[in-house]
């Protein structure tokens, strides 16, 4: 019994990565990059992030965490989403509350320092909000 258990954490862990490489891969084919800067305009807390995992395996770790200085914590963040955790309740949740005390504010700092013309926390002005607001701004000139 214990075992089936196992096989499907293990199971449930695969899906999640397996998941978030299908994400990735719908983002790079739609040219999305980030789906809260593609609708609003605005860049999320892990803006960045992508570019810095790519960054730290082409080998330039200065460039990483220039991109999202807390792409250190990605491993914690996915063992966070398992149930891998579960029997460790308080760990669980000292982890989550930890990363998100910790992109909340770097959020705010990098949004303050670097916000809206500094990459990757640049302003999508062809963002669906944006656009919209133009079309109906339009409308109402008529």
């Amino acid at each position: 019994m214990r075992k089936n258990i196992k096989n499907q954490e293990y199971k449930n862990f695969l899906y999640i990565i397996l998941i978030i490489f299908l994400i990735c891969g719908l983002y790079y084919i739609l040219d999305i990059n980030c789906i809260i800067r593609y609708l609003i305009g605005v860049p999320c807390p892990g803006c960045g992030m992508s570019r810095a995992i790519f960054s730290l395996f082409r080998g330039n770790i200065a460039e990483a965490f220039y991109f999202h200085p807390l792409f250190p914590l990605v491993p914690f963040i996915l063992l966070a989403m398992t149930n891998l955790l579960d029997n460790h309740k308080k760990i669980k949740k000292t982890v989550i509350i930890i990363i998100s005390v910790s992109f909340i504010s770097v959020y705010i700092m990098r949004m303050y320092l670097y916000f809206p013309d500094t990459q990757p926390m640049v302003l999508n002005e062809n963002a669906v909000v944006f656009r919209l607001i133009r079309f109906f701004a339009g409308l109402i000139k008529r």
